[in-house]
């Protein structure tokens, strides 16, 4: 890992303004609490700009400009919970920008280990990694949807660190944090009448409210607001789809990756508003008490998630989850991709991909009997197709044993939504959808969920830790960055270093293989896809 690098884990770039001012790495590892002064870290020196709520104070190292933790929105608690985010009051003076702000309530650390940074429902920040302040340059920018459902996450993660993109491909990186759970998904409209009528999508209107903060601020930090990609994995990839839908979001985006992740449907309101009345019941609070929600502390009301919202999390969008987006008739008219890709967003030119195995194969030596495999099916397929479906599938792989049935199974289910947003939108003929299958493996794991994500955002810093020093890990960096970078640029990822790569249509079926050798495939899940369509997914 070149070390000059910042990330959570390692912490060297958390500097406080007292390890600035006093310069150089020895005063920085001594604001870090002891730690030795890492070998190859460059000294950071203070840079300030000006935002429409006030100034900030991050970091130059390297010639990237970093500022981290910069307030987007006003805090989200007490009496402004469960509505619209706000934007932050104008600040006098100078803000830090030094360190990452404050995660939303959740139920684990960031990045899953760690104390990770502090929850709070002052959470609505971002965080910056431009080349250059002020230069009326256009560079396209990245805004990254952090991954974990729409339940736990954030925008500190290593793998997602924007340096590289910024420093080697001239690029505005941009990442958040935004309400999640029952903060960001709680639909009170029915309970609560007008004043909570968008509450069910509270936690993606912090996302287009960020996006309205890059469309009104990345002029400044050397971006351009009209050249604008957003990308997410995982639950980030469906927060993409999602605000590919929403009304308030057209406009401030301009290309869409969705990874491992796609919305086709959301929750309906029915089922949101018996969500809310189930809250008010296990907090012993009448339909008419909505407003005293607003006092209850953070811990107790994440609590409730768990009396609530009973089916764990589990791959796919058609799942019955509790707090995610909602069909609200107005920030979400409609479902983000069915029966169709919405209209909305339908020139904006989009990738959508899925890795081999989004669910990881079973530790060797696990059994499953039948009913375990059915309790694992069912969430996936739906309790009413599980038997047709195991039926089809031990025909299509009669040598799978249960144990392998599960994860080829659902690895399927999750990737079908993205091949179904491929579709719709290649319909709309309006702009092009890509298709990819990532498939690269190291010593560790098979093409694991969120493995191709350092890859894209060229850290190869990341991968090497894991992969044990793999060979091919700095080609397929280079092709994938190359890739995303060429697509923020143009709307088009091709380029000479990549196979040529046509986009998605119903007949071809074409789909990039990212790989040690990319190469471009016809329907390469084509036996798992057909037995999933057979079986009614």
């Amino acid at each position: 890992m070149d070390e000059r690098f910042p990330t959570p884990r390692n912490s060297q770039f958390a500097l406080t303004r007292r390890a600035l001012l006093g310069g150089g790495t020895a005063a920085a590892a001594l604001a870090l609490g002891g730690l030795s002064p890492v070998r190859g870290f460059a000294a950071a020196t203070e840079v300030v700009f000006e935002t429409t709520s006030g100034r900030v104070r991050g970091t130059s190292v390297d010639g990237v400009n970093i500022f981290r933790g910069v307030p987007y929105g006003a805090s989200t608690e007490g009496a402004a919970r469960f509505l619209p985010p706000q934007k932050p009051k104008p600040w006098a003076g100078i803000k830090d920008a030094l360190e990452y702000g404050p995660r939303a309530w959740q139920n684990r650390p960031a990045n899953g280990k760690g104390p990770g940074q502090p929850m709070s429902e002052d959470c609505l920040v971002l965080n910056v990694w431009t080349p250059a302040l002020r230069d009326n340059r256009k560079r396209p920018v990245l805004v990254w949807f952090h991954g974990g459902g729409f339940g736990t996450g954030s925008g500190a993660e290593a793998q997602t660190e924007g340096s590289n993109l910024a420093r080697r491909h001239d690029m505005v990186v941009v990442t958040l944090n935004h309400r999640l759970n029952i903060f960001g998904y709680l639909d009170l409209a029915e309970l609560g009448g007008p004043r909570f009528a968008e509450s069910g999508n509270a936690g993606m209107l912090d996302l287009t409210l960020a996006l309205e903060w890059v469309r009104d601020n990345i002029g400044n930090l050397g971006g351009d607001p009209g050249n604008v990609m957003i990308d997410g994995q995982s639950g980030g990839g469906m927060k993409v789809g999602t605000v590919m839908a929403m009304p308030p979001a057209k406009g401030l985006f301009h290309r869409a990756i969705a990874e491992s992740g796609s919305a086709v449907r959301a929750v309906t309101r029915e089922g949101a508003y018996q969500t809310a009345r189930d809250v008010m019941k296990a907090l012993n609070l009448q339909p008419n008490q909505v407003e005293q929600l607003q006092q209850i502390p953070p811990d107790r009301l994440f609590d409730v998630i768990r009396t609530v919202d009973k089916v764990g999390y589990a791959m796919g969008t058609h799942l019955p989850l509790a707090f995610r987006p909602v069909v609200d008739g107005k920030s979400l008219p409609g479902h983000p991709c069915d029966p169709k890709a919405p209209a909305i967003s339908a020139n904006v030119p989009a990738i959508i991909g899925s890795v081999n195995n989004e669910v990881s194969p079973l530790p060797a030596g696990t059994e499953l009997d039948e009913a375990e495999l059915r309790r694992r099916i069912d969430p996936l397929a739906g309790p009413q197709n599980t038997a047709k479906l195991l039926e089809l599938a031990r025909q299509a792989h009669p040598k799978a044993t249960n144990a392998e049935l599960y994860p080829l199974l659902a690895s399927e289910s999750f990737r079908l939504d993205g091949i179904t947003q491929a579709e719709r939108k290649a319909a709309l003929g309006k702009a092009p959808a890509y298709l990819y299958l990532f498939t690269w493996e190291d010593e560790v794991r098979k093409a694991f969920h969120t493995a191709e994500i350092p890859f894209a955002f060229d850290n190869a810093q990341v991968i090497k830790r894991r992969a044990n020093g793999s060979p091919e890990v700095e080609g397929l960096v280079k092709t994938m960055s190359e890739t995303w970078v060429a697509f923020a640029k143009t709307g088009n990822p091709n380029h000479p270093g990549l196979p040529k790569w046509e986009p998605y249509d119903e007949k071809k079926r074409l789909t990039m293989i990212f790989d040690a050798e990319c190469k471009v495939v016809s329907d390469p899940t084509r036996t798992d896809r057909l037995l999933l369509k057979a079986a009614g997914l």
